[in-house]
């Protein structure tokens, strides 16, 4: 009885703790004008699509596929079903975790893009 009590509560709390960092980082992206937060969260997610090509796939996600059978990226992709055509030579579950960091990337880069051409053209229409 311990030991099951012990596992589940393991298994809710790495659940938990990969949809904070996977939930929480693109509410601070949308939610934030500042280009310092979002220059560090945009090297967080670099260093995370980093470390996902080097160990083949999110450490978190590999003790979840150990405990579970599934990770919180493949139930999630599973639920947003995506009609692309897998031409990838990666396995489905990292394909599908890099499509969701590299979309995050893509906003927080796009974000800071906007808030920089908004700067500029700023100071241009004060001069």
């Amino acid at each position: 009885m311990i030991r099951i009590t012990f596992d589940s509560v393991f298994i809710f709390l790495l659940l938990t703790m990969h949809w904070i960092m996977f939930s929480g980082t693109i509410i601070v992206i949308l939610l934030t004008n500042d280009l310092s937060i979002l220059t560090v969260a945009n090297l967080f997610l670099y260093l995370v699509l980093i470390m996902n090509l080097i160990f083949g796939d999110c450490p978190i996600s590999i003790i979840e596929k150990q405990y579970l059978g599934s990770t919180m990226m493949d139930n999630f992709s599973n639920i947003i079903s995506n009609n692309i055509k897998n031409n990838f030579p990666l396995k489905q579950e990292i394909n599908s975790s890099l499509q969701w960091i590299l979309m995050a990337i893509m906003v927080c880069t796009t974000k800071v893009i906007l808030l920089l051409i908004r700067h500029t053209f700023h100071a241009f229409l004060i001069e």
